[in-house]
């Protein structure tokens, strides 16, 4: 009985030896499956992430219908810039001046871009975009204007095409169209100061009315909210 206690103890060994072995093989599998599922998770999240930011796939912004140049309403600025491959600057807002937009409690959430030149009926233009909260709801065209007849013809009968009968009002050149979900303004003014010589320009603002609206329906109810 004696002689046979150390195979006891090898067999003893042995089996534990076994055990630990498949234990910490099973660990070492499950280690490996939860390293693997928090990397794609880790990847899913700033891969979502990714696509958020730059509004790409599912957080695209723009709508079917066409704003100017390559991008439609409601686009990101980011959208815009892929769609018409540049760069965008900061641009300003005046959204004190505009009844609706300046009863915003926040501001910050309409913002402006900007392209500083593009060829507009061969006249030379900035293009101001401005957004709410990062959608496309208005761009601004403006420019310099040498023969103002000229010019007044070429804008109407191109603006014509898109968005219809024009509306004139008082001024000389001035008025709007109105088509469907799209207002259009359209003036020339003079500039008249000490530190420049007197310069004659045209400006054109185009608004989509669905973003516009509830803008406004936004600031309505954030003025309502105040006191009650």
């Amino acid at each position: 009985m004696l002689t046979g206690l150390p195979w006891v103890q090898k067999d003893f060994i042995n089996n534990n030896f076994d055990k630990m072995k498949k234990r910490i093989l099973k660990f070492l599998k499950w280690t490996f499956v939860l390293v693997i599922i928090g990397a794609i998770g880790a990847g899913l999240f700033f891969l979502n992430k990714h696509l958020r930011d730059e509004k790409l796939f599912i957080y695209k912004n723009g709508t079917d219908k066409k704003a100017i140049l390559n991008s439609t309403w409601n686009m990101s600025w980011k959208e815009i810039e892929r769609a018409n491959q540049c760069k965008l600057k900061d641009g300003v807002t005046f959204t004190f001046f505009e009844p609706g937009l300046n009863a915003l409690l926040d501001e910050k959430r309409i913002t402006a871009k900007q392209i500083d030149e593009i060829n507009l009926w061969t006249y030379s233009a900035e293009l101001g975009y401005n957004f709410f909260d990062d959608r496309l709801f208005r761009y601004k065209l403006l420019g310099k204007v040498y023969e103002p007849n000229e010019f007044d013809s070429i804008a109407k009968k191109n603006l014509s095409l898109s968005y219809g009968t024009f509306i004139k009002d008082s001024t000389q050149y001035g008025g709007k169209f109105l088509k469907d979900s799209i207002s259009v303004e359209y003036s020339q003014f003079d500039i008249d100061s000490k530190e420049q010589e007197k310069e004659h320009r045209f400006f054109i603002e185009v608004t989509y009315l669905p973003t516009f609206n509830e803008i406004v329906r936004t600031a309505e109810k954030e003025q309502q909210s105040i006191f009650h």
